[in-house]
């Protein structure tokens, strides 16, 4: 049974710099094109450019999340492109939660490796979850609005919980 569940949201404004910094790398492909058909000096290092920005901004803008707190386990579902994604953490080991990302906190708590879940669009706050995976730790950095961390706070032990740090 599902406690709560959350979709990315779509902030209109981040819609909009998403957009012009797609129309920033279509100029910029537009160029290199120019140069190396028109002008016949191609660039590898230019044409190369261009499609690693372009495979950022794919990454950060075309996939969608979905949370969800279930049994005493954070689910994470990720869509987009024709692909689909889940990732699913046991509340029971989680380690700390933060309601504001600062970088500190990787410092303080030795997280050996993080792993961002959220979409670039989303307007709502970011958060942390470390918890453990194996012997290491792990931190999980996600967007979700304050009624969603409020309950996930309620599913995760007292000492968890750090505030913002």
């Amino acid at each position: 049974m599902a406690i709560l569940h959350e979709e990315s949201s779509i902030n209109q404004e981040r819609k909009k710099v998403a957009y012009l910094a797609l129309a920033v790398i279509a100029g910029l492909i537009v160029f290199e094109g120019y140069n190396a058909f028109v002008l016949h000096k191609p660039s590898i290092m230019g044409i190369g450019y261009n499609f690693v920005l372009l495979g950022l901004w794919l990454w950060r803008c075309m996939y969608t999340y979905s949370y969800t707190i279930k049994d005493g386990q954070f689910i994470v579902e990720r869509q987009g492109m024709g692909k689909k994604k889940t990732m699913t953490i046991d509340l029971s080991q989680a380690f700390c939660f933060n309601s504001g990302y600062k970088s500190s906190i990787f410092r303080r708590t030795k997280v050996n490796r993080f792993q961002h879940r959220y979409s670039s669009l989303d307007g709502n706050r970011q958060r942390l979850l470390v918890y453990k995976h194996g012997s290491q730790l792990r931190g999980l950095l996600f967007k979700s609005s304050d009624k969603f961390s409020e309950q996930l706070q309620k599913q995760l032990p007292q000492e968890c919980f750090l505030g913002n740090i």
